[in-house]
């Protein structure tokens, strides 16, 4: 015995309202999905070239040892361990984008600031013994 005409029309609504709502929620999912990864996005590249600081001023001070042949990569992570910089990374790409052979870090013990911009931490990390490097110890 075969479905009636008005249970199969029954069965082929529900089927086109289910299909709906899924494209709608793979719709949602996918622009909540773009909006999270623009705004993170977004967040990481102002970390690369803005002016962000760890806090406020006065902020804390904290010491750090940069050692003769250590890596931007390591410096980084210990920048971001004493609580000096946001992000590990997005200080990485900064100090490769405005450092290098030119101006190289350079080693030595340094006091830093968590107030201090990724610029600041930058030139008191690269200055010679000629320039001002006012946090250097």
């Amino acid at each position: 015995m075969g479905m009636s005409k008005s249970t199969k029309s029954v069965i082929r609504g529900i089927g086109i309202i289910i299909e709906l709502f899924l494209n709608i929620l793979f719709y949602v999912v996918l622009v909540m999905a773009v909006v999270r990864l623009s705004v993170w996005t977004y967040g990481f590249a102002y970390q690369i070239f803005g002016n962000v600081t760890v806090s406020e001023a006065p902020g804390e001070l904290a010491t750090i040892e940069i050692k003769e042949k250590e890596g931007t990569r390591d410096i980084a992570n210990d920048l971001e361990k004493n609580g000096l910089i946001v992000n590990a990374d997005s200080f990485f790409i900064r100090a490769k984008l405005t450092t290098g052979k030119k101006k190289p870090i350079l080693p030595g013990t340094y006091t830093l600031n968590s107030a201090m911009t990724y610029d600041e931490i930058l030139s008191v990390l690269t200055a010679s013994a000629g320039e001002d490097a006012v946090y250097k110890e």
